[in-house]
């Protein structure tokens, strides 16, 4: 009986989305300190060529922005289900607000089917008011690069 030869381990692959998010149901927001904070649920259509990104995007986040600077920061999660409902990517996203809308930050999570870490820089110009957002994960010439990677073993 021959053995099963040892599968390749696969290096990192570029992988990235574009979609736009609306508020799925109604946002709040509050002061807090030297922060206007929104926070709410977001959802959109997302499409990739790579189908772990192509789905409904669904992201969970707070928005807090200093109205005098229009510097802050956004913290949330964002999840991706295919249309049957499988979740296919599972991530934390965390960003440096500029300008008042605009986020620059970095989405880390699992993409699953097949499985691989995800590790993305994601950008999402968003209205004035916060109702709309056109998010592009992995996009930018090399200014927002995203990479679907597997995990380095423990001997490394």
């Amino acid at each position: 009986m021959a053995a099963a030869s040892p599968q390749r381990e696969t290096g990192p692959g570029v992988i990235y989305a574009a979609f736009s998010i609306l508020p799925s149901g109604k946002l709040s927001t509050k002061r807090c300190g030297p922060y206007v904070v929104t926070s709410g649920t977001y959802r959109g259509a997302s499409t990739s060529p790579d189908p772990r990104l192509a789905g409904t995007a669904t992201l969970v986040g707070r928005i807090a922005v200093d109205p005098s600077t229009g510097l802050g920061f956004t913290r949330g999660s964002l999840k991706i289900r295919d249309r049957r409902g499988a979740v296919r990517l599972r991530s934390s996203i965390a960003g440096v607000n500029s300008n008042k809308v605009t986020v620059n930050g970095i989405v880390t999570g699992t993409l699953f089917g097949p499985n691989a870490l995800l590790l993305a820089n994601v950008t999402i110009q968003f209205n004035e008011n916060f109702t709309f957002g056109a998010v592009r994960l992995g996009l930018e010439d090399g200014r927002n690069s995203a990479v679907a990677y597997s995990p380095l073993s423990r001997r490394c």
